[in-house]
């Protein structure tokens, strides 16, 4: 099967080009078969003589042949080129069944991401319970630090009295 790039776009976006299906082989023999037709009714209109010998009513009567198998066999490779471009499409199954991958592939990671959410919320928990833990101890060691203080201020002045004293 060919490989060819969908969209005009060149990168790893490939899609392989499907094999003609029975419907639009049936398309292009019926078309080509209209094709060989509308030649031949044609063929047989330019035998019914001169144009200009026969009447109003025959001209305009071979004018729409004509004018009809002209139409009939433009329209028969459009009809061809057509079928195969509908044939190279995707199918709205296809697509649907695409878009169910996607949605399942998106759940997934949708899962993985709440679950990861999950954890991050224990852990924020758990380092809350941490911070007023360090918050708690930060205040019993500055009240501690309050009173070691106090208690040097405390320790200098009994040490001034005990050096005036010895002097």
């Amino acid at each position: 099967m060919n490989d060819t790039v969908k969209g005009g776009q060149s990168g790893s976006v490939r899609e392989e080009t499907r094999p003609a299906g029975f419907r639009e082989w049936a398309m292009r023999i019926g078309a080509v078969g209209n094709f060989g037709v509308q030649c031949v009714n044609m063929a047989l209109a330019s035998t019914r003589g001169s144009f200009s010998t026969m009447t109003t009513t025959k001209q305009v009567g071979t004018g729409m042949v004509y004018a009809s198998s002209g139409l009939g066999a433009v329209h028969s490779p459009i009809v061809i080129y057509k079928e195969r471009q509908l044939t190279k499409e995707d199918t709205f199954r296809t697509a649907l069944n695409g878009i169910r991958e996607q949605q399942n592939r998106l759940a997934e990671q949708n899962d993985v991401l709440s679950a990861e959410i999950d954890d991050l919320q224990s852990e924020v928990d758990r380092m809350k319970d941490i911070e007023l833990a360090l918050r708690n101890l930060a205040e019993v060691q500055g009240s501690q630090l309050d009173e070691l203080m106090n208690l040097i201020e405390e320790n200098k002045e009994i040490n001034k009295c005990m050096r005036s004293v010895l002097k």
